[in-house]
């Protein structure tokens, strides 16, 4: 799983360079790019789902704090299309061999 959080979260090798107050970038090169869109492509709506748990979510006190309410909706409106956006960002990147940037701003 820990794989998973650099091209979800870019918690991979950073750039000093690209820092503009929150951080610097992540910086994943090409080939790179290309195997994590196959790792992204292998995790379906379904196996997120199957991982999900709103009472563990509810207990991490994460940012949002009405799991076990909205929890339903707030994956399906909300987690899973843009995971689905992630997966294909990525897949794009790699079929036109590019970097990807993970900057937060």
């Amino acid at each position: 799983m820990d794989e998973l959080l650099i091209p979800v979260e870019g918690r991979g090798a950073k750039d000093e360079n690209l820092d503009v107050g929150m951080g610097p970038a992540c910086v994943i090169d090409a080939k790179d790019v290309h195997r994590y869109a196959l790792l992204l492509e292998e995790i379906s709506e379904e196996k997120l789902r199957e991982k999900l748990n709103f009472q563990e979510l509810e207990d991490a006190a994460l940012p949002i704090d009405y799991w076990l309410e909205e929890g339903e909706e707030i994956f399906a409106g909300y987690i899973a299309p843009l995971f689905e956006q992630l997966k294909t960002f990525y897949r794009v990147a790699a079929s036109n061999n590019q970097k990807v940037l993970v900057w937060y701003s």
